[in-house]
């Protein structure tokens, strides 16, 4: 494992420049929305961001556009985070932010050679002969094969296509800064197919900080597959292919304390998770791993915590008072690797309300006040429009789905989700995230900071 990997970044470091375009048209939702709401939270939500972007442009239907031309517009990594124009675009617009290129055009000029290097060839022939040599595969193909939809008519030539067992899947060899334009572009059509799409990396160590390398691995839990030297010798000596799997996460050291940290081990494919929703695999679910390992290591403190809690207000406000205190006081000790806000921050956010109206969905019923479930939860998403996901993951996990369906309940949510999801709600939501997940554990696939491909 490597334990002397830097941390990965989770914060913004301020932009040295001033951006052209400081306010974005929001074509879902009507509003106008300050960039820096968008592009200054988690690192990991800019890139869901650009890929949203990225796969809505494909479609045509772009949800962001420039207020002064009204052309579409998108978050670039070129120089910072702004949002630039795509191209075509009016020259004579205030905001202009320089020609467009024409992506696809600049990847050939720029990239070709590189794809087409003897390297690219050497590993693209190494997966290819052991795949036929592999009794798992039934078939494999190389040289630029295609596959067409029949619909479309539009293709993909991937540098290997095989099937796996019962799973048909690609390879395609990631040696160059790919633009994000077609990284999404290509996931899309094998995910609609439903192809796996396997990226493999080579030389990640240096290539993982590069944009393209973060569009790829913060959409699969940061998860990154690579075949390097010591994956071609495990993969020869065994005699069926294997990879070296990467993953950002915490992890415990001997003290038992959790460290952040790259972390690395050679793989083989059947120890994958084939991830039916993305179509893509993945090793480890870094949230899912942390989670458990905190639930375990203090189960008996949280099975003292919930009647504790769920029974504060019958021994008045005072107490009640206190009771958060000393919670929140646990959860800054027992999740002291997250940044989670201060005691004051947590009090002014009223979370002790939000957890309340958590444990209230979850039960299905309200343990405190004079209000049903659905008047109790319209209030929460009235006051506390940035804890929306959040009741929602709730919701979603313990089979309270109804709830969310009633008529002002749902409206509620539409408006929420349509604007809150951004900006200081984004960032309230990211530092709560992990107590959340803590005391919720089912809310995993619900309610994730990890950015995957959901277009």
């Amino acid at each position: 494992m490597d334990t002397a990997a830097p941390k990965l970044r989770h914060t913004f470091e301020c932009q040295m420049t001033k951006r052209t375009i400081q306010i974005v048209c929001d074509d879902d939702t009507g509003r106008e929305i300050a960039t820096a709401d968008l592009l200054d939270g988690p690192e990991a939500a800019v890139h869901l961001l650009r890929r949203e972007a990225a796969a809505r442009h494909l479609r045509e239907e772009d949800r962001y556009y420039c207020p002064k031309c009204k052309g579409p517009i998108w978050p670039s990594l070129a120089r910072g985070r702004f949002f630039n124009h795509y191209a075509p675009a009016d020259p004579t617009c205030e905001w202009y932010t320089g020609k467009p290129g024409a992506l696809r055009e600049i990847d050939r000029k720029r990239f070709l050679w590189l794809t087409e290097s003897p390297l690219h060839k050497r590993l693209v022939r190494f997966v290819h002969e052991m795949a036929e040599c592999d009794e798992r595969f039934a078939w494999a193909k190389k040289d630029r094969e295609r596959i067409t939809d029949k619909d479309s008519g539009l293709w993909r030539k991937p540098d290997v296509w095989a099937m796996f067992g019962d799973r048909e899947l690609v390879f395609e060899l990631q040696l160059s800064r790919t633009y994000l334009k077609d990284i999404v572009g290509r996931e899309a059509f094998y995910r609609d197919h439903g192809i796996f799409m396997v990226w493999v990396f080579h030389g990640f160590e240096r290539f993982k900080e590069f944009a393209a390398a973060k569009d790829i691995y913060f959409a699969n839990r940061t998860n990154a597959l690579e075949l390097d030297h010591e994956a071609e010798a495990e993969s020869r000596k065994a005699g069926r292919l294997k990879l070296k799997a990467h993953w950002w996460g915490y992890a415990p050291d001997a003290s038992g304390n959790l460290n952040p940290g790259w972390w690395s081990r050679i793989v083989d494919l059947d120890d994958l998770v084939w991830d039916k929703e993305t179509f893509k695999p993945y090793l480890i679910d870094p949230e899912t791993e942390e989670t458990t390992y905190l639930r375990k290591r203090h189960k008996d403190w949280l099975t003292r915590f919930e009647p504790s809690w769920l029974s504060r207000h019958d021994k008045g406000y005072a107490w009640g008072y206190r009771a958060f205190q000393r919670a929140w006081k646990r959860f800054t000790d027992y999740l002291g690797h997250r940044s989670l806000p201060t005691f004051e921050e947590a009090e002014g956010d009223d979370f002790a309300a939000v957890l309340d109206q958590l444990y209230a969905i979850r039960d299905g019923a309200q343990h405190f006040g004079k209000q049903n479930l659905v008047g109790a939860t319209n209030t929460a998403l009235e006051y506390r429009q940035g804890f929306t996901a959040a009741l929602v993951a709730v919701a979603k996990a313990y089979g309270r789905t109804a709830l969310m369906e009633t008529a002002s309940v749902k409206a509620k949510i539409d408006r929420n989700l349509g604007h809150d999801g951004k900006g200081d709600a984004a960032a309230q939501l990211h530092a709560y995230n992990a107590v959340i997940r803590f005391l919720f554990p089912e809310t995993l696939p619900y309610l994730s900071e990890r950015a995957e491909d959901r277009e």
